[in-house]
């Protein structure tokens, strides 16, 4: 949030896209706030029904946190930089305080949220089944109300849980508080953040961004036990470096295309021309 004032003033003397570049800074603004506890008020909401000491969390989520942000800075910087350059133009003014009050509806829904569910909505399902379960509810409810109401069950469902309220919510804009605010700093200052855009582009990075962090789990894990059957191997390490990443390397690219690909299709679609179609 606090990046994107500063981003449109660079937009403005640098004769970037604008309103490209509110989008990426709204989407990374979701996707990477998960590498500290206090980074995103939805992981302390979470964190208040299971805790977990600060120095384990940052252990589970730096190596992750650094995956997602690859995935969702390489995209985007080349997006938005596929635009070219235009005049330079001037943003109308400075963001005024009423940004914030875009967060009370939601604090207090979370609250009301937080008070009749007691116990908690626990998912139950595998940890893919969780996180997309968690994803789909924030990116409809909006992860702050979604994060009240959930219940991690375990480990496993509070990183699921985590994930799913951080990177969700990129599949609309009005998934989150954080992109809330961006979208009126933007209209204030002048940009647009389109909706149908920030979808797009969303929709094109969740699914690579929601792989990531369980694929380096299983990474990881597979070390383990690679290490726990190393004499049942033959010419092979239990840590070979081309197992270990040619293969996520492949699958991770594979993923991100597939959905890259019809997502930029769609993004450069006129949305009048889509409604005429329909």
């Amino acid at each position: 949030v606090v990046a994107t004032p500063v981003a449109l003033q660079a937009a403005g003397q640098h004769r970037m896209p604008a309103g490209r570049l509110a989008v990426a800074v709204a989407i990374t603004a979701n996707a990477t706030s998960f590498l500290l506890p206090t980074a995103n008020i939805t992981s302390l909401l979470l964190l208040g029904r299971m805790p977990l000491p600060a120095l384990a969390y940052l252990r589970s989520s730096w190596a992750a946190w650094l995956l997602v942000t690859a995935l969702t800075l390489g995209p985007l910087s080349a997006w938005v930089g596929h635009a070219g350059t235009g005049p330079a133009r001037a943003t109308r003014d400075r963001p005024s305080a009423r940004a914030v009050l875009d967060l009370l509806p939601m604090f207090l829904a979370a609250s009301a949220i937080r008070a009749l569910l007691a116990q908690g909505i626990a998912l139950h399902a595998s940890f893919v089944g969780q996180l997309a379960d968690g994803a789909a509810l924030a990116a409809g409810l909006n992860n702050l109300p979604a994060a009240a109401a959930l219940h991690p069950a375990g480990p496993a469902g509070l990183w699921a849980a985590i994930l799913a309220t951080a990177i969700g919510p990129n599949l609309l804009i009005t998934g989150s508080v954080a992109t809330l605010i961006c979208r009126r700093i933007a209209r204030q200052a002048g940009p647009t953040l389109r909706a149908w855009q920030f979808t797009a582009i969303g929709s094109a990075l969740i699914p690579a961004q929601l792989a990531a962090a369980p694929a380096l789990t299983a990474v990881l894990l597979a070390l383990g036990i690679g290490r726990a059957f190393s004499g049942m191997l033959y010419q092979v390490s239990p840590a070979d470096p081309v197992a270990f990443s040619f293969a996520p390397a492949v699958l991770l690219v594979t993923a991100l295309f597939a959905c890259w690909l019809p997502a930029r299709r769609a993004a450069k679609v006129d949305p009048m021309v889509a409604l005429r179609y329909e």
